[in-house]
Parts: structure tokens; sequence; C-alpha cells
């Protein structure tokens, strides 16, 4: 939903914001790869099928689907990347998976084949022609190539099975980008993973084909059935003069990967920024394993060294935003639409002072006053706007303040055209605003009145 008409059903929500590096290594492989196969729509029951007959809700597979080589390799594949990213099983796991399948599977085959030359040393031919018609036949067993140490067909390999998932899947790898020296005088680095090359990726996939052809169009008068019924995105320069570019929803969060309650808190955290597309069918936009990732970094870093973590990111937006031949020479054309997360990292992102616990203007909506508020929380406030927040980075540089009104910064999003935190561009966090926030005493109203 639109950030303004969650304003206009409810203005209270104006004023709810108070309310090592092997494993780091590790969580980068783990989001590298291009999650999306390649699916059919089914337009009736909304059902997603790959391209080899894998029905990834019943996890069923057509077997009369897989008549090749490369259908079954691809599969194979497909699996063994699940257990890989989605089941996050180690490589040396995986490997010796791989090898006690080949194994056991080796023993079936041998066991197999005696019984087949019991059954034929009846018929006419020679023990040597049997021997050969049946080891003929075995050696077309499609699994029994795939495990073999044949280069061509090698799965055994993690530097093998890394290539055919690159080839295969769409696979994006994250580069590594040096910061320089922190405070305590270490390096630092982190990692991005290429815009132009993900957006790629996911063009060459044949369901988003579809939906980028076939969007859905549901227009009713007075409902709100997606983002784009909304004021914030009909206000927007930049989608109104481009109608057909491609609407970036980008959404950021900070993790911990150790115990959070141990000696290592906050040692390792991290912030992850993801992607997916507003143009996605909203079933299929609000999948996890459909957003993807853009850049991963140690939360301390990007608090000491700030914009600079995100120039390569705003660099290839605004690329975007004016246009890039991608593979297949097709030209497009893209732009963030909006930044999703909880309020702190919003905040954060947006230039808004984070401590909602003291400070004076805590609302990146409106500039309600905590000792107003305090006393009627139902107390109205002016709306945010461009001119405002504007005159408050006028203020801070040139009177040598820390913040004004609720303030603190430049957002850098804002290099970008079209985009305006205060258009809105950060969105409330449901989790937080409604679930944990006004949700809990409206329900108890309603059950009051109900039961």
């Amino acid at each position: 939903m639109d950030v303004l008409v969650l304003l206009k059903l409810n203005p209270l929500l104006l004023h709810i914001c108070h309310g090592n590096i092997v494993v780091y290594k590790i969580m980068i492989f783990s989001f590298k790869h291009n999650p999306i196969n390649e699916i059919s729509v089914d337009d009736d029951n909304n059902s997603i099928l790959d391209n080899n007959g894998f029905d990834e809700d019943n996890e069923e597979f057509d077997v009369n689907a897989l008549t090749t080589t490369e259908d079954f390799k691809h599969v194979l594949g497909l699996a063994l990347l699940k257990f890989e990213t989605v089941h996050l099983i180690p490589i040396s796991t995986i490997n010796d998976i791989i090898s006690n399948i080949s194994y056991l599977h080796s023993l079936s085959l041998s066991n197999l084949k005696l019984h087949l030359k019991d059954k034929m040393n009846g018929l006419d031919g020679s023990n040597t022609d049997i021997e050969s018609i049946l080891q003929s036949e075995i050696n077309k067993d499609f699994l029994t190539n795939f495990f073999s140490n044949s280069e061509e067909y090698r799965f055994t390999s993690n530097f093998k099975r890394q290539a055919f998932y690159k080839e295969t899947f769409g696979l994006v790898e994250p580069i590594s980008i040096e910061l320089g020296l922190n405070g305590s005088n270490k390096k630092c680095q982190y990692h991005y993973v290429p815009l132009k090359q993900t957006l790629d990726s996911l063009l060459s996939n044949n369901s988003v084909k579809h939906q980028l052809e076939h969007p859905q169009n549901l227009c009713f008068d007075n409902i709100f059935t997606d983002i784009i019924d909304g004021e914030s995105f009909k206000r927007n320069p930049y989608f109104s003069e481009n109608p057909s570019a491609l609407k970036l929803v980008m959404y950021q969060d900070a993790f911990e990967i150790v115990n959070p309650l141990g000696s290592a808190k906050k040692t390792f955290k991290l912030v992850g920024f993801y992607l997916t597309l507003a143009d996605f069918y909203p079933q299929f936009r609000s999948k996890i394993e459909n957003m993807q990732l853009a850049l991963i970094c140690k939360e301390s870093d990007l608090e000491y060294f700030g914009n600079k973590v995100l120039d390569p990111l705003i660099r290839d937006i605004k690329d975007l935003s004016t246009g890039v031949y991608l593979s297949n020479n097709i030209f497009v054309k893209a732009n963030l639409l909006c930044l999703v997360g909880d309020n702190l990292g919003s905040h954060w992102i947006g230039g808004f002072v984070t401590n909602f616990g003291n400070a004076k203007y805590f609302c990146r909506f409106c500039c309600v006053n905590r000792d107003l508020w305090v006393n009627n929380h139902y107390v109205y406030a002016p709306l945010r706007n461009r001119q405002s927040y504007t005159q408050s980075i006028h203020n801070i540089e040139n009177n040598d303040l820390l913040h004004d009104m609720g303030i603190k910064s430049e957002c850098l999003f804002h290099n970008l055209l079209g985009f305006h935190v205060c258009n809105p561009g950060l969105p409330p966090c449901i989790g937080h605003d409604l679930f944990e926030g006004v949700v809990k005493y409206d329900l108890t109203l309603f059950l009051k009145e109900i039961i």
C-alpha cells in the first residue's frame, strides 16, 4: 500500500516511529546466485512451474519431461544449488553426499547388471555380446555420467558446479570493493553485486519477460490494489515522464550472524541491501527468493565510511534512469521507486535522527513535536515536504548545526531523478508500526466489541 494511503487511513501512523571472515564469505555465497528459475505462469491458478516440469510448491517431478541429458543436468544442478543456498548445506558436506550417492548408485547398477545378465543368458548371443550390450546401456545412465570424473559431466568438483551455476542459472557474482582504513587502522571492504548485471539476468528469465509484457492492470474506482495506485507513485516526476521504466523497490536491513547476546555482539553485524521490481506480479514480488542481493557490508564500516559504501549502487541506478543497453541489445530504463526498511535503517538512510527516545522531532513523515505528542497522541502536525527538508539542510550547513527539525544530513539517494524521502520514499515499517504498534491496541478494541 502506498504510504500516503496509510497516512489518510490513520493519522496516528504519523507518530508511531518511537515506538568472523569465513562466516562472512559463506553469507556472501549464500546470496550471490540468481534464485529465480525459468518458470511459466498459469493465469488460472498462478502456479509456478520450471521448464523441466518441476513444481516448486508440490516438489514433484514430471518424469516424462526429463528426456535429454541437458534436462537432467539442469534438474540435478538445481537440486545441488538448492542444497547449498536454500538449506545452507556446507560445500564439503555436498561433496560427501555426491560421493556416497555415486557409490550407492554404482552398487545398484552392478546388481542390476548381474540380474539382467542372468535373464539374457538364455537368449541367442555370446557372453561377450551380452556384456557389451549391458555396458552400453548402463553408460547411458544420466546419474552415472554426472557423478563421473568426465570433464563434460563432472558435478563432484565445486569449481565445476560453480561454473555450471553461473552459466545455467544466471549467477551474478559479487565484487569486493576496498574502503580503506577504519578508525582502528584496519583495511575494510564490502561486496557489491552489480545492479546492471542483475537486471540483465532477470530480464533473460522467461517468467520476468511474461510479467513485464503482460502487466496486471487491476484498476477499480476508490480501491488501492497496488503501489502504483497511490499518490506517491502518481506524483513521481520520473515515472510520469517514463511510464515504461522498471520500478526498483530497495530493501535494507541489519542482521547478526553470531549470537546477538554474546561477546561478539555487533562485531560481525552486517547490513544488506536487496531489490525487487514493483513490475512483478504481487504474488511473486513478495517471495523472498525473488529479492536480489545488491550490497552487503559490515554495519560498523557503513557507519564509519557512510555514503562511500553506497556510491557504486547510486551510480548504477543513475545510469539506469537515463537508459542502458543490456545483452541482446535491449534498451532498459529503471529507477528507484522506494526504499523499504525498519525505522532505524530508514531514518539513517534518509538523514533523519535515529534517537527515537529523546529526539524532539522523531517522525520522518511529519514535524510533530514530542512535547505536544506526549500530551496528545492524536495531535496533527504538518507533513514534511521537499521544501522544508531542503530548508533544514540549508540551516544545518550555514549555522553549524548538528540537526534541524529532526534532520541531520542530506540523503544520498536524492541524487536520483524523481526520488525524495519526503515524496515520501521511505514507507512505514509494517512489522514495527502495525503488528508491533497500533494493531495490538486496535485489535484489543475489536475483540472487546465482538466478544
